[in-house]
């Protein structure tokens, strides 16, 4: 299990561990062993019926199978409160909203539980906002800030938007960044 992933796994009480792999691409990268606790990946991205085919092109049988999933729209799918941890890499900042996705991924996460978001440090900016990479994500005082879409979009601060939901972590890793989103424990009514 990768550590920008494992250290939030240690911080659960459940076992197994269900994970959300957004834009997972056609085999997921999160590592499938943890020390001490059984991990489940569903593994999603908008493009799963394509990389099904080069893989079947290719005879490969994946671990874990790649399904169509939208990250703007995973409660359709899957539900509110379904998984442990949610996941995206270099994936949410190819999407038309980032923040909508990350509400999405907070929706299907379970109370207590985590999204966890690792994606290069100004994307959009380093591609000079060609193809996909339309947005920036970066970390300022401790607070994670999404800008764009494109050179001229508007800046968000995400903690603050978030903050009713979970409590964000954001800090900068060897040229990523890394965001952590405690969702809040569930209420007793």
């Amino acid at each position: 299990m990768q550590d920008h992933v494992g250290r939030y796994v240690d911080r659960l009480t459940t076992n197994p561990v269900h994970i959300l792999d957004v834009g997972a691409g056609p085999l997921t990268k999160l590592g499938k062993v943890h020390a001490s606790k059984e991990i489940r990946i569903t593994a999603t991205d908008l493009l799963a019926s394509e990389y099904d085919q080069v893989l079947r092109d290719f005879g490969i049988q994946p671990i874990v199978r790649t399904v169509f999933g939208n990250a703007e729209n995973l409660t359709t799918q899957f539900g509110d409160y379904s998984f442990d941890i949610v996941h995206g890499q270099n994936c949410i900042d190819h999407t038309a909203s980032p923040l909508k996705a990350i509400q999405q991924m907070l929706s299907v996460t379970k109370h207590d539980g985590f999204v966890v978001l690792y994606h290069a440090e100004n994307e959009g900016k380093t591609e000079s906002y060609k193809q996909l990479h339309k947005w920036d994500f970066t970390c300022e005082k401790g607070h994670f800030v999404i800008r764009g879409p494109g050179p001229g979009g508007d800046s968000v601060d995400a903690t603050n938007a978030l903050a009713a939901v979970g409590s964000v972590e954001c800090s900068l890793d060897d040229g990523a960044v890394l965001v952590a989103i405690r969702k809040h424990p569930q209420r007793r009514q």
